[in-house]
């Protein structure tokens, strides 16, 4: 829910354009992530207790991580959807999306009103948000975790897909 919020809020504040197109499906998607999320927070009886260590918000490592990352998809962004236009955008912002989802949705944002349109680029950002977070999701934890996750996705792709239709039925 709040992954789907921040994305707004990215997008809002890089190329608000794209925001009219995606605000309301991405409202119904933070809708199902937050039905799941409260429905499996009643469901659970005793919550697991886990300590985080703390870290710098300014740690020099991960900010140079971030900028390589962003410039190498960014680059392969551009690259691809050049030769196949904005159809594949989707499909590389997914793949650079399991760096990063705010990678992939500022590569997308880069390329609005040069290869891509403002709609494209804002599925683009709600599907990177879904797919790359399901699939770490996946690969990386027990069923015990992905599967509650993956059915969490599902709602929220669901109710994201039914705003969806009902803004472009008006």
């Amino acid at each position: 829910m709040v992954s789907a919020v921040r994305v707004c809020l990215v997008v809002g504040v890089v190329e608000p354009r794209v925001l009219a197109s995606m605000g309301l499906p991405a409202l119904g998607a933070a809708v199902g992530f937050g039905v799941c999320g409260g429905f499996l927070m009643i469901r659970q009886a005793h919550p697991a207790k886990v300590e985080m260590p703390a870290r710098s918000p300014f740690d020099l490592g991960a900010l140079l991580i971030f900028a390589l990352a962003f410039s190498v998809v960014a680059t392969a962004n551009a690259a691809f959807a050049g030769h196949v236009g904005s159809r594949g955008l989707i499909a590389t912002s997914a793949v650079s999306g399991l760096l990063d989802v705010d990678v992939a949705t500022l590569s997308a944002l880069r390329l609005v009103q040069t290869i891509v349109t403002p709609d494209a680029a804002g599925r683009a950002a709600l599907a990177v948000n879904s797919i790359g977070k399901a699939a770490l999701a996946i690969f990386s934890s027990p069923a015990g975790f992905w599967v509650p996750f993956l059915t969490g996705t599902v709602a929220a792709v669901a109710f994201g897909a039914a705003a969806f239709v009902f803004l472009s039925a008006i």
